[in-house]
């Protein structure tokens, strides 16, 4: 099991997002490429509206807002 609180803040791959946005990476599987983390944006930013076709992606705003 994983603490979120012992993890840094760390950034994204370069160009995954246009803004200020941070990551804690909490599970990883390279072979196929799934992951969960924890990620952090700046206030009143969002990602762009997109769609990933083959994969599952879920949101869950801890605080804010999730559209």
């Amino acid at each position: 099991m994983v603490n979120s609180n012992q993890l840094e803040w760390e950034d994204p791959p370069r160009g995954y997002y246009l803004t200020d946005v941070k990551q804690k990476v909490l599970w990883k599987a390279e072979k196929i490429g799934a992951s969960w983390v924890l990620t952090k944006w700046p206030v009143g930013v969002g990602d762009k509206l997109h769609s990933h076709t083959e994969a599952n992606q879920f949101l869950y705003a801890q605080e804010g807002e999730a559209y």
